[in-house]
């Protein structure tokens, strides 16, 4: 009988250390997946960006005035982007802007993308601090 005692405390203590320590295991977890989901973020914003100036310089190099060919350009870029990101399942691709800054001075023009991440994942604030912000914001620069 005494064996079986200290048998069913051994159990007991060791389910209480689990669950003490099961939460944070997940919290861990949590924050390691939504950093693997942000990178892929990041990693496609730059390579679509990439891959949509390729082909908008393609398309577009000798059409009308400045002015007109960096909104054509903008828009070009922005669909691209959009349509990259639904291939990839990326969730909010409206939160896209596209701009195109020119350089002073040089014939070159730099694209910038921007894009609003919004973790997968929700926390709530551990003694003021926030794990998880509520959303992360995205840049990618080209030279054109």
């Amino acid at each position: 009988m005494e064996k079986l005692l200290k048998h069913n405390k051994k159990r007991a203590q060791q389910l209480a250390e689990f669950v003490l320590i099961l939460p944070v295991f997940l919290i861990v977890l949590m924050v390691m997946v939504e950093i693997g989901f942000a990178l892929n973020t990041r990693i496609a914003l730059a390579e679509g960006v990439k891959r949509s100036i390729q082909l908008s310089n393609q398309e577009y190099n000798n059409i009308g005035t400045t002015t007109q060919k960096k909104e054509i350009f903008e828009n070009t870029v922005k669909d691209f982007l959009k349509d990259y990101f639904k291939e990839h399942n990326i969730p909010h691709e409206d939160t896209i802007e596209v701009e195109v800054i020119d350089i002073k001075f040089s014939s070159s023009s730099v694209v910038q993308a921007r894009y609003r991440y919004i973790p997968v994942f929700t926390l709530p604030n551990f003694f003021g601090v926030t794990i998880i912000p509520a959303s992360y914001q995205f840049s990618s620069y080209q030279v054109i």
